[in-house]
């Protein structure tokens, strides 16, 4: 909803259907929705499950939550295919090389996925090793309609940030320029 010209960081209109889920389970239907987009950048993923328990949750706001950042940690890791330099290469001939900022050829990057309890919280971590975050940008990261990107419309962050929030969970991120960024997913564990 946007008042005076802000919008006010929330979803309206859509009442989460909270049932009790196992987070492996989302992200791995996530990560096999984006495998081609994996694939195609030469982004390895893995996983660490080590949580046990279920949270509360809507299983496609948490998808959607999961899609932003592994989108961004893409991103961050790779140019999007259709802006590699050169172009599509005539004849099906193999494309020019270009170096991600990870600093592998064709955007190679490694994505960690890890899910941890941590006392009453499942956690989940998402780190790649991509180009990080400018530490002078880190406090606006949640902000709607903060963007970095060309092409950005700073609602992802914003959106991932709500949605934790109505599942009662909270967002920490940490990153180190030129190494990546890792994002912590932190909800209250189910009872019973």
């Amino acid at each position: 909803l946007v008042r005076h010209g802000r919008w006010d960081g929330r979803i309206h209109g859509y009442c989460p259907k909270l049932t009790p889920l196992e987070l492996p389970k989302l992200l791995e239907e996530t990560l096999d929705f984006l495998s081609n987009e994996f694939l195609k950048r030469h982004v390895e993923v893995k996983r660490h499950y080590e949580a046990s328990g279920r949270i509360l949750g809507d299983p496609q706001q948490l998808k959607q939550v999961f899609l932003n950042l592994f989108l961004n940690s893409l991103d961050a890791m790779t140019p999007p295919p259709a802006r590699l330099p050169g172009g599509p290469a005539p004849n099906g001939a193999v494309p020019p090389l270009a170096e991600a900022a990870s600093g592998g050829v064709n955007g190679a990057g490694t994505l960690d996925i890890a899910t941890m309890t941590k006392g009453a919280e499942l956690c989940v971590t998402i780190t790649d090793d991509g180009a990080g975050i400018e530490p002078k940008d880190l406090p606006h990261l949640f902000e709607p309609f903060f963007t970095t990107k060309p092409t950005g419309t700073g609602l992802g962050l914003a959106i991932v940030q709500s949605l934790v929030t109505e599942h009662g969970g909270r967002v920490t991120v940490e990153s180190r320029l030129h190494q990546g960024t890792s994002f912590t997913l932190h909800f209250p564990l189910a009872v019973g």
